[in-house]
């Protein structure tokens, strides 16, 4: 026969010494003794949102059960354990309400941080918000597409990809357009260590100091050679940048 205890009857050593037939015999008294032992009245006292109303004269694992009365009106049974250390707040309203507003919460960040509708960015005009961060618009062509709010503030979606372009914000070639201004404006990247765009610094096995200058269009690199002087370096990517993005640039425009 299975003999099954309550947490709180446990008694290794004694079971140990006395034989688990012998133990289980004992538990009817000592549970006796336990219902007899003085239980803290905890009647009146307010937990969170509940109110204490008295014993139920039940225990559940050796512990009295106090009927309580929650703010919303509802009537529950709990432990004083529990009660004190906070496990129990509420007869469950108030997990209810948390996971609405938590549900309301996602619903409003959910939606753009910054509203787009209605500007204009080159031949876009934003008409509505689409979802995940994308924005619905209309082409001077008439043409609608959709295009992140990202791309538009930072020019790189500029139309529906009407005309010569392949699609939005690119050349015919492929090309972004917005990168070829960025990089023909002078403006560095972050991880740019040698002061030039498209210029690499190097140092020989003699300890000299030397720069090579490439560029990258349609997504092919070409270098533009290897000089000893940072300053004509510099001028080689210029002039590759002028006889390269630049056509691009203005036929785009045009």
């Amino acid at each position: 026969m299975r003999i099954i205890f309550p947490a709180f009857l446990i008694d290794k050593p004694a079971i140990r010494q006395y034989g688990i037939a012998d133990y289980a015999a004992r538990v009817p008294a000592i549970q006796e003794k336990v219902n007899r032992m003085p239980v803290k009245d905890i009647s009146g006292q307010r937990f969170h949102r509940l109110t204490v109303i008295g014993p139920t004269g039940e225990r559940r694992g050796g512990c009295v059960l106090w009927r309580c009365r929650c703010d919303c009106g509802r009537e529950i049974s709990a432990v004083s354990t529990r009660l004190k250390s906070g496990a129990v707040k509420s007869c469950g309203c108030l997990r209810a309400e948390a996971a609405a507003k938590g549900s309301a919460a996602a619903q409003r960040t959910a939606g753009p941080k910054t509203i787009l509708t209605g500007r204009t960015f080159s031949s876009l005009t934003v008409e509505s918000y689409a979802g995940h961060g994308r924005w619905l618009c209309r082409c001077v062509c008439g043409k609608q597409v959709e295009a992140s709010g990202y791309s538009l503030t930072r020019g790189e979606v500029t139309s529906c990809g009407c005309g010569r372009f392949g699609r939005p914000g690119q050349s015919n070639g492929g090309t972004r357009i917005p990168l070829l201004r960025r990089a023909m404006s002078g403006r560095l990247r972050v991880d740019n260590t040698s002061g030039a765009t498209g210029v690499y610094h190097y140092t020989n096995s003699k300890g000299e100091d030397y720069w090579t200058a490439q560029i990258k269009i349609r997504g092919q690199v070409k270098h533009l050679g290897t000089f000893y002087d940072f300053a004509q370096a510099v001028a080689a990517r210029k002039e590759a940048e002028e006889s390269l993005f630049l056509p691009i640039i203005q036929s785009a425009e045009s």
